[in-house]
């Protein structure tokens, strides 16, 4: 078998940044070649296109996403690449930060609506910063650049999704709790009920974590899905979570574990008494008086019994 150049490695490593479709290289250079020159160009690269090619890797074949992931220093790679800026295009070139609400200057260059504009929609700035021409009074909304700035946040959040399914595999439950904080940072910026689906799936694999049993944690991930979820669904949601926090503080009263009952109580009550969720799960409260009643006598509490 013939022995690639380093020149086709760069090559691959090439055409990879330019966005050459994965089968497409392995079909012109052989599966190894291309394996070999994507993990290293995840490991050695820090540009924007390195996360789609992680993903590439992870997605292909079997065979493929084991070899990666078994080599620590692709891993390291791939969990930096979740949090790295995107393009040039998609940044605010003041803030350098990635952009939210793009708008356009009257000199023609793009900022953030927060970094253009006061609160009260009054303009911040009288000349370009960077031609120092004087500026019109307005902005104006770039809907299609806002459009890919949301997009690029998705794919964030699709690919964390996925790392967070493939770590828990490979049962490295500490780097998988580490995603899970980039995961609900991107879909805390997303901030739109039409991916209540991903915010689920994300959910749904931290539950399966030794931490998700924890009172606190169980509360923030149903804090994350009301974040996401319709108005009109949020009574059904805040009622599965006062049903499972009444069911897990009932039980750990059985048990005589009123440390554990106060838990499921305390810390989820905070958010079940905030003024948005409260009225959701009026039919549940007087149950949840009586538990808490019920949490006083097993520690002896008789000021808080007569109450």
């Amino acid at each position: 078998q013939r022995r690639p150049s380093g020149t086709e490695y760069a090559d691959v490593v090439a055409l990879l940044k330019a966005g050459v479709p994965f089968g497409k290289l392995q079909s012109l250079y052989g599966p190894e070649v291309v394996r070999r020159a994507a993990r290293n160009f995840v490991k050695a690269d820090r540009g924007p296109t390195r996360g789609s090619v992680a993903q590439e890797l992870l997605t292909h074949s079997a065979s493929t996403k084991n070899e990666a992931m078994s080599d620590e220093a692709f891993v390291n790679a791939l969990l930096a690449s979740l949090e790295e800026d995107p393009g040039d295009h998609l940044m605010d070139p003041l803030m350098l930060v990635p952009l939210r609400d793009p708008v356009v200057l009257s000199s023609g260059y793009v900022l953030d609506r927060e970094t253009a504009l006061y609160p009260d929609g009054r303009p911040r700035l009288h000349h370009c910063p960077f031609t120092r021409q004087p500026l019109e009074p307005r902005v104006y909304p770039l809907v299609f650049l806002a459009a890919q700035v949301k997009d690029w946040r998705v794919k964030q959040l699709q690919r964390a999704i996925q790392t967070a399914q493939e770590l828990l595999q490979l049962e490295r439950t500490e780097l998988a709790m580490d995603v899970f904080e980039i995961a609900e940072r991107f879909l805390t910026e997303v901030g739109d009920t039409t991916y209540l689906e991903l915010a689920r799936r994300l959910a749904e694999l931290e539950r399966q974590t030794p931490a998700a049993r924890a009172p606190d944690c169980v509360a923030k991930i149903y804090q994350r899905l009301f974040r996401v979820t319709p108005e009109a669904d949020r009574p059904a949601l805040v009622l599965e979570a006062v049903a499972e926090f009444t069911a897990k503080a009932s039980q750990a009263m059985d048990a005589g574990d009123a440390d554990g009952a106060g838990q499921w109580l305390g810390g989820p009550g905070q958010w079940l008494s905030e003024a948005g969720v409260r009225p959701l799960w009026r039919v549940r409260q007087a149950e949840w008086r009586r538990l808490e009643l019920r949490l006083a006598k097993l520690r002896g509490d008789e000021a808080a019994v007569r109450r």
